[in-house]
């Protein structure tokens, strides 16, 4: 009888396991198919991210259409970095290392400037342009 018990114990155990293994699989792989996806327009919004290092940001080349801009940048620095855009007063993503902050912006068609504004580090040259050409077609 005891034997029985151990036997019953260990495959719940086992059970639980395989269970517990499975839905960390399961969100490991959510999370790397969804970082590992095209940056595409969802909607009507088109969706960028800009990783921030120290002194730089790294964004895909080309053009982005005018409109709705969701932006995310992913600070892979050591150190806290912000990013402005000029001309567009009120937006600002602040993000400490190792994370990320969204927001959404309305840019009309033209080369935009992106800056980090924390002292000294757009003099470093946390800087970069984000070209916007007329609507989606």
């Amino acid at each position: 009888m005891g034997a029985e018990r151990f036997l019953w114990f260990a495959g719940g155990l086992g059970v639980a396991v395989h269970v517990t293994v499975f839905v960390a699989l399961a969100t490991f792989a959510l999370t790397t198919d969804a970082l590992s996806k095209p940056i595409t327009g969802g909607g009507s919004a088109v969706s960028e991210v800009i990783i921030a290092t120290e002194f730089a940001y790294e964004l895909e080349p080309g053009s982005r259409p005018s409109g709705n801009l969701e932006i995310t940048m992913v600070n892979e620095g050591a150190i806290f970095h912000n990013l402005l855009i000029v001309g567009a007063p009120g937006f600002v993503l602040e993000a400490q290392p190792g994370a990320s902050a969204t927001g959404s912006v309305e840019l009309g068609a033209g080369t935009h400037v992106l800056y980090c504004s924390v002292p000294g580090h757009r003099d470093a040259g946390m800087e970069a342009t984000l070209t916007v050409t007329g609507p989606a077609s």
